[in-house]
């Protein structure tokens, strides 16, 4: 079941040095009535300020003192109870599951709803909407550009329906009767009479929105058409570069390939060259280094020969003075046979060795000399032909760098062609594109287009308000469409919004009524408490009939027979007769009169004028 609802068992109010005021309501018809400026209208505003209205519309002098304000309601079908408790001039109000009459025991405790949509916070219309068995999202298209969420406030007027709206001379379900809630309007009572909500509605831009978005695009297509015009005139003329024969191209590359296999191949002899010059070289420095090694030697072998011709040469000489001789040099005697035997052959055979190997390091000098010589001549040659390849490889390089210039330039000509072609077909659809928005932003209007869904009241729904009002016995009740583009009912072939005042307010309270069963009777979420603001004072019954038979009576029948799957509060001046009241017994009557209950505040004596 998704129409659960919830009605209303009392209202209450409290102030400081004040007595509580209090009304109770039964589940099924309840009767506020009495004499004008009793402050019957005050209930309705209160019921109003408690079920999310931002400010209490009008108090009386009575009320003045009373600044706190609750509502006990309990769920239509399983009865769970809540009171709502809301303070004067607050955007929030508390709600506990429980009644009124515990709401302030310590162990009760209760949550905050806030009256204004608040980022992350509750409020009391999805708690209200909520207990009325609403999904936490209705979708309804709100104007021609834009959507917006169901919330407690768009249908709270058809749930408390104040005496301007139901004698009101505009469309039934828009009383304000501005053009930019109707499609809100439609769109709420789409819901109620099919269940279908909009959320398959996509909302098109706002035409302000579309026309600065279009301007913005505009602006930067152009920055890009000046942009890519600048790069046309870089590049300029192209002309030269052909595509058309391809031979040129081939040709060069044929060359180029080709000639790079010469210079590779010669690169390797390079290489082969440059590894045999650095073996000789290293040959060469090896030779040379021996070669000093051996001078060297050589010079070591002739100090050796000198010193030991020296020696040999001092022998004789000895030899020749005889024993006892003094030294010419340091005076001392010389003695011949203090000189061993076999000194002067060992000397004679020393000196002979060193001349043999003085001569074979000579010649070796010279072998190695010789060998330098060739090296030497080895690398010169060789280094000639490295020379005359590297100036083969240098020339044949120059050749290959200028075909690779070439085909640079070629290519580069090719690519500035291609690019200057695709700057040109670029531009050109940038300037259709710019074009095309300059025709949509002509285009833009903000024409808001008629809603494109039937409000969905048809024979069914048309059938049985014809019902209450034919049992009402209301004239021009013969035949009852609607008509969608007024946006209301047509009786009798007569606009209804054409009929008396009196009219009016009948014909709206069975339309109200009508909707509320037939939410019902399809389960569709709507609410199970309807509260009507004098929906029959204006209506004047024909005297010289009897009681029984006049539109008066047969209102008041009705909802005590009929009125039994919701609530249904009734305030107004007028009400069965006493003596008809025990055969209407099914009425819950409260009245405010001189003689019983003067108000919904208790009176003060010092106070007596009510203001609405």
């Amino acid at each position: 079941m998704t129409n659960k609802g919830f009605y209303i068992k009392s209202l209450v109010a409290t102030g400081r040095n004040v007595a509580e005021a209090r009304i109770d309501f039964t589940k099924g018809c309840n009767l506020i009535f009495g004499k004008s400026d009793t402050g019957k209208s005050h209930i309705l505003h209160l019921l109003e300020y408690l079920l999310g209205k931002k400010k209490l519309d009008a108090t009386v002098v009575e009320g003045r003192e009373y600044d706190c304000y609750y509502l006990e309601i309990a769920e239509y079908s399983d009865e769970n109870i809540f009171t709502i408790q809301r303070k004067l001039n607050e955007n929030k109000a508390t709600i506990k599951p429980v009644s009124y009459d515990v709401f302030h025991e310590e162990n009760n405790k209760g949550e905050d709803y806030f009256i204004s949509p608040t980022k992350n916070r509750m409020t009391l219309s999805s708690f209200l909407l909520g207990l009325s068995g609403f999904q936490p999202v209705i979708s309804l298209k709100k104007s021609t550009h834009d959507k917006t969420s169901l919330s407690y406030t768009y249908i709270r007027h058809l749930i408390l329906a104040n005496e301007n709206r139901v004698v009101s001379e505009n469309p039934i379900f828009n009383p304000t009767n501005q053009r930019t809630d109707t499609t809100l309007e439609k769109s709420i009572i789409y819901f109620l009479t099919s269940g279908e909500d909009d959320a398959n509605f996509n909302p098109p831009e706002k035409p302000e929105i579309k026309r600065a978005r279009i301007q913005g695009k505009m602006e930067i297509i152009d920055d890009v058409i000046k942009s890519k015009e600048n790069q046309i005139i870089e590049i300029g003329d192209v002309d030269y570069a052909d595509f058309s024969d391809p031979s040129f191209i081939k040709e060069y590359k044929k060359t180029f390939d080709k000639t790079a296999k010469e210079l590779d191949k010669l690169n390797v002899q390079r290489r082969d060259l440059e590894s045999k010059i650095d073996v000789l070289r290293s040959k060469k420095i090896f030779v040379e280094s021996f070669i000093n090694r051996l001078k060297l030697l050589h010079e070591h072998y002739e100090l050796d020969i000198d010193r030991y011709d020296f020696i040999y040469q001092g022998h004789q000489v000895i030899e020749l003075i005889g024993s006892n001789s003094i030294c010419p040099l340091c005076k001392s005697h010389i003695e011949a046979q203090n000189i061993e035997e076999g000194f002067a052959e060992a000397l004679k055979l020393e000196f002979s060795n060193l001349i043999q190997r003085k001569e074979e390091s000579a010649a070796m000098i010279r072998c190695k000399e010789q060998e330098l010589e060739e090296l030497l001549l080895s690398i010169q040659s060789l280094s000639s032909e490295l020379s005359f390849l590297i100036d083969k490889i240098r020339n044949i390089k120059f050749k290959i760098d200028g075909i690779r210039e070439t085909l640079l330039r070629y290519q580069h000509n090719i690519e500035n062609k291609t690019r200057l072609n695709d700057l040109q077909v670029e531009t050109q659809n940038l300037r259709t594109e710019y074009k095309k928005l300059e025709n949509d932003l002509k285009g833009v209007s903000q024409k808001q287009e008629p809603y494109n869904k039937e409000s969905n009241i048809k024979d069914e729904f048309c059938n049985q308000l014809k019902q209450k009002l034919q049992e009402w016995e209301l004239d021009d009740s013969q035949t009852v469409v609607f008509n969608e583009s007024k946006f209301d009912f047509v009786l009798g072939g007569k606009d209804r919004l054409s009929c008396g005042k009196g009219a009016r307010g009948v014909t709206c309270t069975a339309i109200l009524m009508t909707l509320v069963e037939f939410c019902i009777n399809h389960d569709i979420p709507f609410t199970r408490t309807l509260v009507i603001d004098s929906p029959i004072t204006a209506h004047f019954s024909d005297e010289k009939l009897p009681a029984e038979e006049t539109t008066q009576y047969k209102f008041f029948k009705y909802i005590n027979d009929k009125v039994t799957d919701y609530q249904l509060i009734v305030i107004d001046n007028k009400s069965p007769k006493p003596e008809d009241r025990t055969n209407l017994s099914n009425i819950n009557y409260i009245e405010f009169s001189s003689d019983g209950r003067q108000g919904f505040y208790p009176v003060n004596p010092n106070n007596i004028d009510i203001v609405e």
